[in-house]
């Protein structure tokens, strides 16, 4: 499993976890994976499972664009 160093929570972000803290419900329906220097696919999300351990995401993200694939260093979940 990931280990993350360090989150970074929009304004947006912020207001939307606080609904959730406060009894709202989050639904997640895309994701974008970057490699920081330019280069990101958008995905819609296939599935996503709350477990013990936190949250599992699983998506299929294929791009015709890039077809060698890139290191994914952010993962935004919208």
């Amino acid at each position: 499993m990931s280990t993350f160093g360090s989150q970074n929570i929009t304004e947006e972000g912020m207001a939307l976890l606080s609904g959730a803290l406060s009894g709202s419900i989050i639904t997640f329906t895309r994701m974008v994976l970057s490699d920081d220097t330019g280069n990101s696919l958008s995905t819609g999300i296939d599935r996503l499972v709350k477990n013990a351990d936190g949250v599992q995401v699983e998506a299929t993200a294929r791009s015709a664009d890039n077809t060698s694939g890139f290191w994914v260093k952010t993962i935004s979940l919208y």
